[in-house]
């Protein structure tokens, strides 16, 4: 029996509605009988034809949605707020209208379904995408959250899924670079998350990026660095060689899209945990080192995909 899966809102930006899509196309691929919804990726990733990501076991073409210039910062916010308060109004229906009809049902998993308060339905803590789900499941099923995981079937449709996003989100004229280090400072939204542990001051990444360096002998050709903040960038590369900084940097000309294609670009990535970073490299199949490990441990150590859910620095970003 054809069945439709909903997921209205899975919380985060562009690397954690990456991570939900790559759990929702994988469980779509290996049970071609269901039709699956992303409602949060269209922020980011708009369908071309239809309204799926995945049907009938083939995964939907997608485009890269721009985002819009900036008018001022006023106008910005109001919009912003404006369209956060429709779209949580109309999840808030939807899962309203699903948990009260005979033939569906809505599933928070996960805190809150995704930062986004109360939603009527049965709260979970965390569910498995697989045979046993859709067994249980109505026909219809309006999914918030993000703890519904299954990385054996994540991993079983790697290449089909990775292939899929590569075309979509490398530039075209781009491919890995040999001897590219690509460094993703995450700004000031990480002072507070897990405590502050993965804000890190300038000082530690010159550190950090230095033991990788001294490690890595002469195999470092060149860097290219983006951040979610603004930084006096030709103080901070003024010590490195053959250095750029990403358009797609926080005061840059470009966008999320073209950070996200330089990141793909590189052969090693240092991160210090962020799922866009992590996204990256497991799209790419990108070699990545904890910076907070170089750091504190002075282990420049390769931390392979398989580690991150139970790495004491990436595991809150990619469970």
């Amino acid at each position: 029996m054809l069945k439709k899966i909903i997921c209205t809102h899975g919380g985060g930006r562009f690397g954690n509605q990456l991570i939900n899509y790559i759990h929702l196309v994988a469980l779509g691929l290996e049970y071609p009988s269901l039709k699956i919804e992303q409602w949060e990726l269209n922020k980011y990733l708009a369908i071309t034809d239809g309204k799926f990501i995945v049907t009938n076991g083939k995964l939907a073409k997608l485009n890269r949605v721009r985002p819009l210039p900036i008018v001022n910062n006023w106008t910005s916010v109001l919009i912003s707020k404006i369209n956060i308060l429709i779209s949580r109004a109309k999840i808030t229906l939807y899962h309203f209208y699903f948990h009260l009809h005979p033939k569906s049902h809505s599933a928070i998993i996960g805190e809150s379904g995704g930062n986004i308060g109360f939603l009527p339905g049965k709260h979970l803590r965390k569910i498995t995408l697989d045979e046993i789900f859709l067994n249980s499941a109505d026909e219809v099923v309006c999914l918030a959250g993000w703890e519904f995981r299954n990385w054996d079937l994540v991993n079983k449709w790697k290449n089909e899924i990775t292939s899929h996003l590569k075309h979509i989100l490398l530039k075209r004229e781009e491919s890995a670079n040999i001897g590219k280090l690509g460094v993703h400072i995450r700004g000031n939204d990480f002072k507070t998350y897990q405590g502050g542990t993965l804000y890190l001051s300038n000082e530690e990444w010159h550190l950090a990026i230095k033991r990788f360096e001294r490690q890595h002998n002469n195999e470092v050709k060149s860097q290219i660095y983006m951040s979610d903040e603004n930084k006096d960038w030709k103080q901070f590369t003024k010590q490195y060689d053959n250095s750029t900084i990403s358009i797609g940097s926080v005061g840059g000309e470009g966008d999320l899209f073209d950070a996200f294609a330089d990141l793909l670009s590189c052969q090693w990535i240092i991160t210090t945990g962020s799922t866009f970073a992590l996204m990256a490299s497991w799209i790419g199949d990108i070699e990545t080192y904890s910076a907070n490990d170089i750091i504190e441990k002075n282990k420049t150590h390769l931390v392979n995909n398989d580690d991150w859910s139970k790495h004491d620095y990436f595991k809150y970003n990619w469970i």
